[in-house]
């Protein structure tokens, strides 16, 4: 009797198998979905942040002006902007 006790072997339930299954195919949707939002979320980032202030067809967000003398600077990575400068908001004349 002692003997077969120690032939059988300790196994896992089916259903531990089944349910880590599961767990590992919820865990690779997650991270396909959550992969694939980040790049979205980052290309959409980039584009924002990689714009002009004020490009030469006028029409930019800002102006470009020396560091101190802006009121009212909009902050970012624009591509037009060399260092000592800023990108500024335009002011509206009456």
């Amino acid at each position: 009797m002692l003997r077969s006790n120690r032939l059988r072997g300790q196994g896992l339930p089916l259903n531990v198998i089944i349910i880590a299954i599961l767990g590992i195919i919820a865990l690779v949707v997650l991270v396909a979905i959550f992969t694939g939002q980040t790049a979205k979320f980052g290309k959409e980032t980039r584009a924002l942040t990689e714009s002009y202030c004020a490009p030469d067809s006028g029409e930019g967000i800002g102006k470009k002006e020396l560091v101190g003398e802006c009121a009212e600077p909009i902050y970012g990575k624009f591509k037009d902007i060399t260092p000592g400068y800023i990108c500024c908001k335009k002011t509206v004349t009456k």
